[in-house]
C-alpha cells in the first residue's frame, strides 16, 4: 500500500512536467533503436537480470517510446533456475531535452505486465497492468549512442525495476 501511495504521488508530481508546451515544430524528428541489459528486482524478483529493448522516437520535447522490459531472478541459482521473472510491454510518453551532444528524457505510461510467482505458494503466473516511469540521460553522435536507464513499473501485484545500460543506434540529427 505505501508503494502504491508513493508510486501515484510521483505520478501527480510527472503529469505537469507530461503536459508542458511544446517547442518549436522546426525541430527535426528523431528515431532510434535502443538495447541493453539492465540489473533490478522487486517483491517477487531478488537480485534480477535481463534486459531492456526500446523504439523511441523525439520531436522537440516530446518523447514516445515502445519498450519491452524484463528482469529473472537469480537469487536461488542454480536451484530455482531463474523461475521468477518479471517483464512489461508497453507505450511511454514524456519530455526530451536533447544537445548536440545528447538527450535527458523522462516519462510514464501504461503496459502489459506478466509476473512468476504469483498467486498460492508464489507457483504461478500472473499479468496485470502496470504504469511504467522512466529517466534516462544520453551521450549520442548522428547514429550511435551509449545510455543509463533508472527505471520502474508500478502495478498492483508486485511493482518492480531496474537501471540499465543502453546502446542507441539511429537517426540522431
Amino acid at each position: 500500500m505505501a508503494v502504491r501511495g508513493k508510486a501515484l504521488a510521483l505520478l501527480a508530481l510527472l503529469i505537469p512536467l507530461l503536459s508542458s508546451p511544446a517547442a518549436s515544430q522546426d525541430t527535426p524528428g528523431r528515431w532510434f533503436v535502443a538495447v541493453g541489459p539492465t540489473a533490478g528486482g522487486g517483491s517477487t524478483v531478488e537480485g534480477g537480470l535481463g534486459g531492456v529493448f526500446q523504439l523511441v522516437w523525439q520531436s522537440g520535447p516530446r518523447h514516445l517510446a515502445l519498450r519491452a522490459a524484463g528482469l529473472a531472478s537469480f537469487a536461488g541459482f542454480p536451484d530455482s533456475n531463474g523461475d521468477n521473472g518479471a517483464a512489461e510491454f508497453g507505450l511511454v510518453y514524456g519530455r526530451a531535452h536533447t544537445t548536440s551532444w545528447g538527450h535527458a528524457a523522462w516519462g510514464a505510461g501504461v503496459a502489459a505486465v506478466r509476473l512468476d510467482g504469483c498467486g498460492e505458494a508464489g507457483r504461478q503466473s500472473c499479468g496485470t497492468v502496470g504504469v511504467p516511469l522512466v529517466a534516462e540521460a544520453a551521450v549520442e553522435t548522428s547514429v550511435a549512442g551509449l545510455g543509463l536507464q533508472a527505471w520502474v513499473d508500478v502495478n498492483p501485484e508486485a511493482p518492480f525495476g531496474g537501471v540499465a545500460l543502453l546502446l542507441q543506434l539511429g537517426w540522431m540529427p
